[in-house]
Parts: C-alpha cells; sequence; structure tokens
C-alpha cells in the first residue's frame, strides 16, 4: 500500500512538469510538421508496464515506431488508427473511404516515421544523456507513458501516445501550495462606518449652528456603538475614554439637548424636527477585529477613531467636530460648520457662538484619546458625498 501511494505521488508531481514543459514542445512539433493549428492536451500520465493495461488506450489500435534516444534505449510513439486517418487524409488527399491501418502505402508510412522523429527532435533537449544517467538508475526498467488528445479545428480528435524510459527524465516535484486558512483573512482590511448616536433638532436650530457649540445625542449610549459595512449593522460594545468627559455647569450653559424645542418657537417651518446622525469617518479595521467585534469583544475607544465626528443628515455632511462624553450621553463639540447656500452661516473658529443666544460659550475641549490596539486607521474622505442643503425639505411631501 504504502508503494503504491508513493508511485501515485510521484506520478501527480511528474504530471505538472510534463504538461508544462513537454505540452508546448508536443504540440510545436505537430504545428510545424503538419503546418497546421493542433490543440493538445495532456491526457494521462502512466507507469504501467503495458500501454494496453491503461484506460486512455483500451479499444484503441496503434501506428507504433520505436526510435533509439541512444545507445541502449529507445522511445516509443504510438499513433492512433484516428490520428493516422485524419492526418493522412487531409495531408496527402487520400480519397479511401476504408482506412486500415494495417494497410498503409509505403509513402504514409514514411510520413508517419518522420512525423515521429520530428517529435523527438523537439523534445530530445529534456532528455538526460546515457553517460549522465546515475548508476543506480541505469537499473530501472520503468517507462513514463504520456497519452495527449488531439483536436483539429473540425472538432474531430485522435491520440498520441508517448512512452519514455523513466531513468532519463527527471520531473521536477511538485511544489505543493499551502492551503489557505481561515485565518489568513483577518489580516485583511475593509473600510467600516462607525455610528456613535442621533438626535432630533429643530431646523433653526441646526441653522444657528457655530463652531464651539455642543450637540448632546439623545439617542447615545457611551457603552456601544454602531458599526456600518454595506446593509449591515451591529451593534458592539466600547469602553468609554474618560478623557473624553467634560462638566457642564448647567446654570450658565444651555445644551442643544432640548429634544427639538425651537428658540423663537413663532415659525412653524423652523420648529420641525429633523433627526441628526454622528458618525465616524470611514474607518479601516482588519477583518480580524471586526471578528472580535462580532464575538462581543469590548473595544477600546481610542485614536482608531482620531475621535473626529461628523454629523449627517440623510446622509449630507451638515457639520464636523469633537466627539466628547456628557454625563452618560456623547456629544459633539462643534469646530465646523458646512452652511446651506440659502443661508449666510460661516464657521467661525475664532469666536464660537452657543446654540442659545443668551448661553455662556463652552470652552473646554476634550483630550485626545487613548491609543487603540491594532492596525485601524482613520481613512478619507468622510463618507457623504454633498453637504446640506436646507432646501433639500422643501420637495418632500407634507
Amino acid at each position: 500500500m504504502s508503494t503504491m501511494t508513493d508511485t501515485t505521488a510521484k506520478l501527480f508531481s511528474s504530471f505538472h512538469w510534463f504538461e508544462k514543459g513537454f505540452l508546448p514542445l508536443i504540440e510545436k512539433g505537430c504545428d510545424d510538421f503538419w503546418e497546421s493549428k493542433f490543440e493538445i492536451k495532456l491526457y494521462s500520465l502512466t507507469s504501467n508496464e503495458a500501454v494496453k493495461k491503461d484506460l486512455a488506450s483500451k479499444g484503441e489500435t496503434y501506428f507504433i515506431t520505436q526510435l533509439p534516444i541512444n545507445a541502449h534505449q529507445n522511445a516509443t510513439f504510438r499513433i492512433s488508427s484516428d490520428f493516422a486517418r485524419i492526418y493522412l487524409h487531409t495531408f496527402l488527399g487520400s480519397s479511401s473511404p476504408n482506412f486500415k491501418l494495417m494497410e498503409l502505402s509505403e509513402l504514409e508510412v514514411r510520413v508517419l516515421n518522420s512525423f515521429n522523429e520530428y517529435l523527438l527532435k523537439t523534445f530530445s533537449d529534456y532528455l538526460i544523456p546515457y553517460e549522465q544517467i546515475p548508476k543506480y538508475l541505469l537499473r530501472e526498467k520503468g517507462e513514463y507513458h504520456l497519452t495527449f488528445i488531439v483536436k483539429k479545428d473540425d472538432g474531430k480528435s485522435s491520440k498520441i501516445v508517448l512512452s519514455l524510459p523513466q531513468n532519463i527524465l527527471n520531473p521536477q516535484p511538485f511544489t505543493k501550495v499551502e492551503n489557505f486558512k481561515m485565518e489568513d483573512f483577518e489580516k485583511m482590511s475593509t473600510f467600516v462606518n462607525i455610528k456613535v448616536g442621533s438626535t432630533k433638532i429643530t431646523l433653526n436650530d441646526l441653522r444657528d449652528l457655530y463652531s464651539g457649540d455642543i450637540i448632546l445625542l439623545e439617542n447615545s449610549n457611551i457603552h456601544k456603538m454602531l458599526i456600518k459595512t454595506g446593509n449591515i449593522e451591529r451593534e458592539f460594545k466600547v469602553n468609554p475614554n474618560p478623557s473624553l468627559i467634560i462638566d457642564l455647569d448647567e446654570e450658565n450653559n444651555d445644551l442643544n439637548d432640548s429634544g427639538g424645542q425651537s428658540v423663537s418657537g413663532k415659525n412653524l417651518w423652523d420648529d420641525i424636527q429633523i433627526e441628526v446622525n454622528a458618525e465616524f469617518n470611514k474607518v479601516k479595521m482588519t477583518l480580524g477585529e471586526l471578528k472580535q467585534i462580532s464575538t462581543g469583544l469590548v473595544v477600546d475607544l481610542g485614536s482608531a477613531f482620531d475621535n473626529r465626528i461628523s454629523l449627517v443628515v440623510e446622509d449630507k455632511l451638515v457639520a464636523r467636530g469633537e466627539l466628547v462624553i456628557i454625563n452618560d450621553r456623547y456629544g459633539v463639540k462643534i469646530e465646523e460648520v458646512f452652511a446651506s447656500p440659502h443661508i449666510n452661516v460661516q464657521p467661525s473658529q475664532g469666536s464660537p457662538v452657543s446654540v442659545a443666544p443668551d448661553t455662556q460659550q463652552i470652552q473646554q475641549s476634550a483630550p485626545a484619546a487613548e491609543v487603540a490596539p491594532g492596525n485601524s486607521q482613520q481613512a478619507s474622505p468622510p463618507p457623504v458625498e454633498e453637504d446640506f442643503d436646507y432646501s433639500d425639505f422643501e420637495d418632500e411631501d407634507e
């Protein structure tokens, strides 16, 4: 059983070598000799003592030629009856209705023998010279039997069987490719969106956003966030960074967490509430990190997200800012406002203004987040494609 296994493994390795080395030579030899285009495939490789035992040769009749390779060894060429009939009739113009391999003319025999000699010359450089064969291999009497399937343009097929002594060949071992492991996926990267939370504010409040304002995300949890990739969304746990926490003097600061309460309360249009989502810009993460998130691992909120947050309305950019923590919820400290062309609002870097006109400006900034493990990094540009335009609401049905 062990010998059978070793032989099979050797043939498997040799098949690849013959297919890469011999097949192109056999194909070129056929093309050049017959001055036609051939399609040839290596059908089988065996080491049976008799070709008749090969399944590929059962029921076939062959024209056989033995040609000397050196003073001690021969190569055996077997051309199937179909090959002889197809190509002799095609290239010699024979019109005989009944082709019999045993009744070939002298000219047809000479043509087939010349063809076999020509093939031998095409791959003679692949054969080891007799004087260079190791002595221990000279005692080897085994042969390789290579069966080639030959096709013409009209779809007709035939066979050529080539038998060569094993000791004059040196097939290179087949290099086994290591199987792909699922763990290899973990090193690959992808881009994801991470949603921190959302809130509802009025158009009036949205329009009056300035650098320095703070938006409290009513629908947020400092211990959870939502990861989005494609159409898949999944909640994951986070360790909130204490450095993001800010203290607010509720008596002196009016945060935009009123759940949509307008300052004027007089204009129905300005009192319309819209949902604002807070998301990180696209984040590059490895599939291994995503796998850990999917198994419930708690993620440290660090520099992987860079603390930069975008406020979006229906996938349109409204503002960008810095992530902060207020009590048990997240918030966004506005740093840059993207104004609609219909209103005159410009980002103010030097003199931030709070949302409510009578409130005191919040000047405390959140410290940088601590470094997160892994090789995640933030990518640009941001996930949104265009700035928010207040006119987008004018075309909506009431």
